[in-house]
């Protein structure tokens, strides 16, 4: 079902007419193109992947891209406060570091870093684990399964590989590792998967091939889960794994080759503050999205500031 086209979210009142619908499938496609040019070339200061293009090296990449898309929740301030320290313990090669120390002494490495609920004994763990993977394998593409298999049936074989050690694992070891079959949208390793797979200039790395841009599944944060169901992209109101693959096959519509290209601007739409997911004339009357956002065609908007 690549577009919704029926159906509002929870507490939206006003449904779309058949004209407003098929005004958007029109316009959609082009001014979701339209913002995705004018997103390239940002400045990614104010994004964890920063941390990712400090190093050289693809393994000390990996490492880092999953350190920094794990952590990548809460307050950014919070967010990157935490990978800094993380980092500053790792020392000039993370991955060589997460090789070599045993889980313990890695621990004890990171003892006193904490982000939220998670702390120095949890990340030293699963960046042990992470440091076999890379010392068995040379990286961590192969843990991620079979090339023919789905998408989320590779996150769950990873997932299932790291808690595979471990007798009774703590809800936070499960965060860690999100698995699709559990419903989980898994934002994070979707971020993380984005950032290997997809090549883009000082952006993605696509350091990664088994894996190609198109069976990528968009990360699902709550900017991307508000516009998903403001443009028509899906019917579902729960952020979860199907509504994420949603997201992606109507994007896909769009741009079959890399549905995922859209997840930048979209989801900065909502972190820059220009987009507060509701009515606020100031901010949607000079959206680019607004001819299509279903906000726009409520009455409140529509009969004061629509022409």
């Amino acid at each position: 079902m690549p577009w919704a086209g029926v159906g509002e979210p929870v507490g939206w009142r006003v449904s779309s007419t058949p004209s407003i619908r098929a005004r958007r499938r029109a316009l959609l496609p082009g001014l979701l193109s339209q913002l995705r040019t004018e997103a390239q070339g940002r400045d990614l200061e104010s994004d964890p992947l920063r941390y990712v293009h400090r190093y050289r090296d693809r393994r000390d990449q990996e490492i880092v891209g999953w350190l920094a898309s794990t952590l990548a929740f809460g307050r950014v301030a919070a967010v990157f406060l935490a990978i800094d320290r993380v980092l500053e313990r790792l020392g000039p090669s993370p991955a060589h570091t997460v090789q070599s120390l045993s889980p313990p002494s890695l621990a004890l490495r990171l003892e006193g870093t904490r982000h939220r609920w998670l702390d120095g004994a949890d990340l030293a763990w699963a960046l042990a684990g992470l440091g076999r993977i890379q010392a068995a394998h040379g990286s961590l593409e192969p843990a991620f399964g079979d090339p023919g298999e789905t998408l989320s049936l590779r996150l769950a074989h990873f997932s299932d590989a790291m808690l595979r050690d471990l007798r009774a694992p703590r809800p936070r070891h499960r965060f860690l590792f999100p698995d699709p079959r559990r419903g989980s949208a898994a934002k994070r390793a979707l971020l993380f998967l984005r950032w290997m797979v997809r090549s883009e200039p000082g952006v993605d790395l696509g350091i990664w091939k088994s894996v190609t841009p198109s069976e990528l599944v968009i990360p699902l944060d709550t900017h991307v889960a508000f516009f998903g169901r403001a443009l028509g992209l899906t019917r579902r109101a729960t952020p979860d794994w199907k509504m994420a693959v949603e997201i992606t096959a109507a994007l896909a519509v769009i741009d079959p080759e890399d549905p995922v290209s859209f997840d930048w601007a979209l989801s900065r739409l909502g972190i820059s503050g220009r987009c507060r997911h509701r009515l606020v004339p100031a901010l949607c009357s000079p959206c680019p999205l607004r001819a299509v956002c279903r906000l726009s065609h409520r009455p409140s908007l529509r009969d004061g500031h629509e022409s």
